[in-house]
């Protein structure tokens, strides 16, 4: 506020001078006004009517003598004639003209008698003779409008000097006045300039110094501007100005140097589609000067221009200019050669302040080597593939040998005891009608029927691993499918001396499975669990979500605590009739059809053992994301 303080108390101070200065110039120029207004009003009005009287009376006689009144000119020059005559009158109205104004009015009358006795002969077809007389008529009375109009004028012409000189009089006594009043606004002007040039005008030329310093690439320079006013105000916001530009110069080269150091193609585009600025790396890339890239339409860019398509909205942008995005888009560009190439684009939008897109970035990645390399890992996975494909058929055929000499194993030692129990019976009945002795009959029919029993087991666990059953889908909470197959191992005595835990998952999960098959699994697992333990032992029962990108998938594990599985045996675990426990009659097809029924729910099983530390199962199914559903 000290500023306009002094600011203010400078222009009061010129202002009254100034309003003294005014005072004086009015009072001259009222007198002068006087008589200037005097001047224009009367003489000079009365000089400008005598003077019109005359040009229109001569041009009355003209229009007389060219063109006998046809077009007008006469009729109009003598009513003009007529109106100046009557200002004359009007302006000139004193006893001291009456006989000027009857004399004007006389002579104007007969030069417009003279005039149309003319015009009526020229009209009449008079002689030459009588045509040369009117015009001399005509001409004499003119002359004589003329000395009278010239007798009128002289002494309005002298007061005119008059007037003139007593005007010029009253502009030379007031000229003193004006410049010493000129002279005392101009000392305290020059008085004030200084005042006002020591104070701001100084300081700020000092700023101005300074701003170029900056300007010239000084960034650390500061201004010495001391001031208590406004001056000392914008001083110190002109250092923190330097401070700030210094500080976001810096980081405005530090994004510069990120921008020309990377090695991926950055184009920076007008919202109407032409390129505005890029780095190095799309020089490079594109192979066009950086000046022939700047305004070139970003279409230019594209292969596929040729298809007629807009390459504005092939490449995304238009989207990105409403807010969207564009994230590694794979496009065709091409050089300047012509030479196409592939790349992905990823772009956004540069928004002002208002909210309004300014630009759009584009960032563009040449994929060119890792297309090559993609169709080299193609090529490498079909003959992969193949190879593949060949070695499971070579394992199938050695499956299928394992599997006709385990079929003809196992069904060939129970149909051995029947034969055996049959040819005793044979026997038995050779020697008499009765049998004796009893009770060897009994255990070799006894006998019979175990291996009639264990080949129809062997026949219809086959049917089942060759030809699963219809499944018939539920969602099913996985917690309770657990629960209730521990309950039935529990019912069933089979877990007296084994210590049971559970472990859930957070959450209810669930999952869609025929649940009599899925229960058939989990009792497969946990009894060969028990096996494995000898009956007793630890047998752990935990249920997780799996993490698989894109899925939902639940898993239960069983764990036990037996004597675990030999690493020779692992890859042979799920094959038909693989089995660790003849000595328990197993007939090797459990984990077999175990595996087939989850992978017909789409799910898998797995398996990993520590000889002497026991084996662990894992079963995962697609879970049900939406819960349990009864």
């Amino acid at each position: 506020m000290k500023l306009q303080r002094k600011l203010g108390l400078g222009f009061l101070l010129v202002a009254v001078c100034l309003g003294i200065v005014n005072a004086v110039w009015i009072g001259q120029a009222r007198l002068i006004k006087g008589q200037f207004d005097q001047f224009a009003e009367v003489t000079i009005s009365r000089i400008i009517a005598l003077w019109q009287a005359e040009s229109s009376a001569l041009r009355m006689a003209e229009a007389a003598v060219g063109q006998a009144g046809e077009d007008g000119a006469f009729e109009a020059a003598r009513k003009e004639h007529s109106e100046w005559v009557a200002h004359y009158k009007k302006v000139a109205g004193d006893a001291e003209h009456d006989k000027l104004i009857s004399a004007v009015e006389k002579t104007g009358e007969a030069v417009r008698q003279r005039a149309e006795d003319l015009i009526a002969k020229t009209s009449d077809g008079s002689s030459q003779a009588e045509l040369d007389a009117a015009q001399n008529r005509l001409f004499q009375a003119r002359q004589r409008l003329r000395l009278v109009i010239e007798k009128a004028m002289r002494p309005e012409l002298g007061l005119l000097v008059r007037q003139k000189a007593a005007l010029a009089a009253r502009v030379r006594t007031a000229e003193p006045v004006s410049v010493a009043a000129a002279g005392v606004v101009a000392s305290v002007a020059l008085l004030l300039a200084a005042w006002l040039a020591r104070s701001i005008a100084d300081p700020i030329v000092r700023l101005a110094q300074d701003a170029r310093t900056v300007g010239s690439g000084n960034l650390g320079w500061r201004t010495g501007v001391r001031s208590r006013d406004e001056i000392g105000q914008l001083a110190e916001a002109f250092n923190r100005m330097t401070e700030n530009l210094q500080r976001t110069t810096v980081s405005k080269r530090f994004v510069d140097n990120v921008i020309t150091s990377m090695a991926d193609a950055l184009i920076v585009i007008n919202p109407e589609g032409t390129i505005r600025s890029v780095n190095p790396a799309a020089i490079t890339l594109l192979g066009y000067p950086e000046a022939e890239l700047a305004g070139l339409p970003v279409d230019k860019l594209f292969a596929d221009r040729r298809g007629g398509n807009n390459a504005l909205a092939r490449a995304g942008l238009e989207a990105v200019l409403v807010g969207a995005s564009l994230r590694n888009v794979e496009r065709q560009w091409e050089t300047k050669e012509g030479r196409a190439f592939p790349v992905l684009c990823s772009a956004s939008a540069v928004l002002g302040e208002d909210g309004d897109t300014q630009a759009l970035v584009c960032v563009a990645l040449d994929i060119t080597e890792l297309k090559r390399a993609e169709e080299a890992l193609r090529r490498a996975y079909d003959e992969l593939k193949q190879a593949q494909d060949q070695l499971v058929q070579s394992e199938k055929l050695s499956a299928l040998g394992r599997f006709a000499a385990g079929i003809a194993h196992e069904v060939k030692n129970p149909l051995g005891i029947v034969l055996g129990g049959v040819e005793f019976l044979e026997s038995q009945l050779s020697v008499g009608s009765n049998l004796q002795p009893i009770e060897e009959t009994r255990t070799s029919l006894a006998m019979i029927k175990d291996a009639v029993q264990r080949a129809d087991t062997i026949v219809r666990d086959l049917l089942k691993f060759a030809r699963p059953s219809q499944l018939k889908r539920e969602p099913v909470a996985l917690s309770g499918l657990v629960q209730e197959t521990i309950a039935l191992l529990t019912y069933g005595g089979s877990l007296k001396k084994v210590q049971t835990q559970t472990q859930f998952a957070t959450g209810a999960i669930s999952v869609e499975v025929d649940k009599n098959q899925i229960q058939q699994v989990l009792l497969n697992l946990m009894m060969n669990a028990i096996d494995a333990m000898g009956g007793a032992g630890k047998l752990f029962v935990r249920t997780r979500l799996a993490q698989d990108p894109g899925k939902t998938l639940a898993a239960i594990e069983i764990e036990d605590t037996g004597e675990g599985i030999r690493v020779e045996n692992l890859s042979r675990l799920f094959e038909p009739f693989f089995t660790t426990k003849r000595d328990k009659k197993g007939t090797g097809l459990g984990l077999s059809i175990s595996k087939t029924i989850v992978e017909s729910h789409g799910g898998s099983i797995s398996v990993a053992s520590q000889v002497g530390k026991g084996t662990v199962f894992t079963v995962v199914l697609p879970a049900v994301e939406e819960g349990v559903r009864t």
